[in-house]
């Protein structure tokens, strides 16, 4: 009986990787877009108490800089799907950010204490609050970052309601809780975003598992047909390209229909995973691809391989299907094989069937001429 606790899905390490670059690449789309806003209320705030009369030059300096630090976050290259990148572009990120926020917090603050400008304050104030609205949300899915966007964004206007001249304690204790209220915010649409997360994950490795499920033989973990032809055209396709050498092999058991007559099919099962076993251990590249294509025949699939190469691999798998035989309950059963080869031939070859054909003429040819044999095309 399995484990109950290691039945749970729990994160592995490559999981973790992915969800932190995912977190970073949704961190990219989501943010490329919120220095407008902060434009935007500046101008109209600056407009609210004509205070673009007296400090035309200064609103204008905290537009164009907050375009400025804005259109240079943006500018900076997309991070590739690697650690490294992702790591170096959150720096910046994060970086011209809090510059943003600071700009932004600071013009706030100066008109929370300046009386005369009460209007656009009151604006700057109004707009700080709805951007620790978005930002609950969209810096969620690094939570410590995000709360201190919201800190830096209007903690200096909330100890100026306290400290200043101007004081509105009523109104800084409104806005101490508007702060708690974001941050619990923020640590909650984290926990919303890695649950939402955690799932795709669960997901994906379930979609993973059943393409891999696919494209095994259940019975000696081999690839199966589907696997095979997949590995074939892309093999033969690089071949035709690249000139490069290529040779397949396709062996059939000898005698396996007498094997499971006489012995059980359980016992012919066993004969199958046996001779499974020493195909995975003769090729040893990992270039190299075997699969189970039929009932008793097997497929070799050699890159790289010559002729006589492949040959040299085959008279080993012989050698050894030989001399190990299948030790069941006190019985001993020898199986063997008769092999088929064939070598990529740009004139004679078309298409992966045509190799197939070859190969599976010599592997009949073997088999006529007295089995436990290899025959090349």
């Amino acid at each position: 009986m399995p484990d109950k606790e290691n039945t749970h899905w729990q994160l592995e390490i490559d999981d973790e990787r992915f969800i932190w670059k995912r977190s970073a690449l949704d961190l990219y789309r989501w943010s490329r877009s919120g220095a407008s806003h902060f434009v935007l209320m500046i101008l109209i705030s600056a407009l609210s108490d004509e205070l673009y009369l007296d400090y035309g030059v200064l609103i204008a300096i905290l537009m164009v800089g907050t375009v400025s630090i804005a259109a240079i976050r943006i500018r900076v290259k997309k991070p590739d799907n690697n650690i490294a990148s992702i790591s170096k572009w959150m720096k910046l990120h994060w970086i011209f950010t809090f510059l943003n926020l600071a700009i932004f917090s600071s013009y706030t603050t100066w008109l929370m204490l300046s009386p005369q400008y009460s209007n656009a304050a009151i604006i700057m104030l109004i707009s700080s609050i709805a951007c620790c609205i978005t930002g609950s949300r969209l810096y969620c899915m690094f939570p410590n970052y995000g709360i201190a966007c919201i800190l830096i964004l209007i903690l200096p206007t909330n100890l100026v309601l306290y400290t200043s001249e101007t004081s509105d304690i009523p109104l800084g204790l409104i806005v101490s809780l508007v702060i708690f209220y974001y941050i619990v915010v923020t640590k909650a649409a984290f926990r919303d975003y890695r649950i939402q997360l955690e799932k795709e994950v669960i997901l994906e490795s379930a979609k993973s598992d059943l393409r891999v499920l696919s494209l095994k033989d259940e019975l000696t973990n081999l690839g199966n047909r589907r696997h095979y032809n997949a590995i074939i055209d892309q093999a033969f396709s690089v071949a035709q390209r690249s000139r490069a050498a290529l040779s397949l092999v396709l062996l059939d058991l000898d005698y396996f229909k007498k094997i499971n007559d006489q012995y059980g099919h359980a016992i012919g099962d066993a004969c199958l995973i046996h001779v499974a076993g020493i195909l995975g251990t003769s090729c040893m590249r990992d270039s190299d691809f075997v699969a189970r294509i039929g009932g008793e025949e097997f497929a070799l699939i050699l890159h790289n391989t010559g002729t006589d190469e492949a040959t040299v691999v085959v008279n080993k798998i012989l050698q050894e299907l030989n001399d190990l035989p299948v030790l069941i309950d006190g019985q001993s059963i020898t199986v063997t094989a008769s092999f088929g080869i064939a070598t990529f031939n740009s004139s004679l070859d078309s298409s992966p069937d045509d190799l197939y054909r070859r190969a599976d003429e010599m592997a009949y040819a073997a088999k006529q001429e007295g089995r436990n044999r290899v025959k090349t095309a």
